[in-house]
């Protein structure tokens, strides 16, 4: 399934790898630790519509910085989604692979997320 909003995927994908391996020493590669991140984003931008502040309508790409506003937004909006969902997953360390596994956390999420970023500032 193609995504809804690529920076949104990659946030969420972020914020998932960073709170499992946070305190933890990079040593070895945890298997499966990469495909669990990938469903995680995947679940999460499943509950975000096509953004049009962020993201082209054509590919679910990120919109080309050509202003200050486009800028904020997507540095904001995604900064903030990462940090949810770094704050959602801190402390796991999950291999588990199956969106739908991810779906219940991910709807509080976004939840959160929705109800945060209409307080975000634009300049």
């Amino acid at each position: 399934m193609a995504n809804n909003n690529n920076i949104y995927f990659n946030a969420a994908f972020c914020g998932f790898m960073k709170a499992n391996l946070k305190g933890r020493k990079p040593v070895a590669v945890v298997a499966g630790l990469k495909g669990a991140a990938a469903a995680f984003a995947a679940a999460v931008d499943a509950l975000i519509p096509v953004d049009a502040l962020v993201t082209t309508n054509a590919a679910a790409t990120q919109l080309a910085i050509t202003t200050n506003t486009i800028a904020a937004n997507e540095q904001f909006r995604a900064g903030l989604l990462k940090d949810l969902c770094e704050a959602g997953c801190d402390g796991m360390l999950s291999t588990d692979s199956t969106q739908a596994d991810w779906t219940p956390l991910a709807t509080a999420i976004v939840a959160q997320w929705n109800d945060a970023i209409g307080s975000l500032v634009t300049p």
